[in-house]
């Protein structure tokens, strides 16, 4: 028997992150923490709601076999939203960079002037936590990527030696530096 005072094992903890109970709580709470920009929610939802919108037009080009539907959906003024929505990843971007700088404002101010050390933890913190979820993407993209994709439209995705699945395979540790456009390679998962 588990007793709720007994401490939980660090599988427990992890598989908890992912229970459905708390994390339908959190995602529905109204609740507001103290120090919270209660503006930038709106913002947030339009900016990503943007994003997916131009990201799914993009994917659905690749396999359109009919080009005129291009010039039929550009002349359309209810397009423009997707035509024009690469301001959508920078207001993404801009909203994203606004909150780690308020937060590390924040932490000045209650701490004082950080240590080197603590200079050190922020920025290696920053970097595991923008490098995991893309080292994902190119784990998708770069191996499973061949044994999910079947189907008439797969030889154009898979095929040639510019294709997005090889670049990810042959260069995936320039992704894992932040290096890639030093290093001169064009066409990976992030260019």
């Amino acid at each position: 028997l588990v007793t709720k005072n007994q401490p939980k094992s660090l599988l427990e903890r992890f598989l908890n992150c992912f229970a459905l109970q708390r994390t339908m709580n959190t995602l529905f709470s109204t609740a507001t923490k103290p120090g919270q920009i209660l503006c930038l929610n709106g913002i947030r939802v339009l900016s990503i709601n943007w994003v997916v919108l131009g990201h799914t037009y993009a994917f659905v080009f690749n396999f359109l076999a009919d080009f005129t539907y291009f010039g039929e959906l550009f002349n359309r003024k209810s397009f423009m939203v997707v035509h024009n929505g690469l301001p959508s990843v920078d207001s993404f971007f801009t909203l994203s960079g606004f909150l780690v700088t308020y937060l590390l404002l924040k932490n000045l101010t209650k701490r004082g002037a950080f240590s080197p050390l603590q200079w050190l933890t922020f920025y290696v913190h920053r970097y595991i936590r923008l490098t995991a979820p893309y080292l994902v993407a190119i784990l998708l993209e770069g191996w499973l990527y061949r044994h999910f994709v079947s189907g008439p439209m797969a030889q154009g995705v898979m095929v040639g030696p510019a294709s997005a699945h090889d670049m990810c395979e042959k260069y995936w540790f320039t992704d894992l530096l932040f290096r890639k456009p030093l290093a001169g390679v064009i066409g990976t998962l992030g260019a």
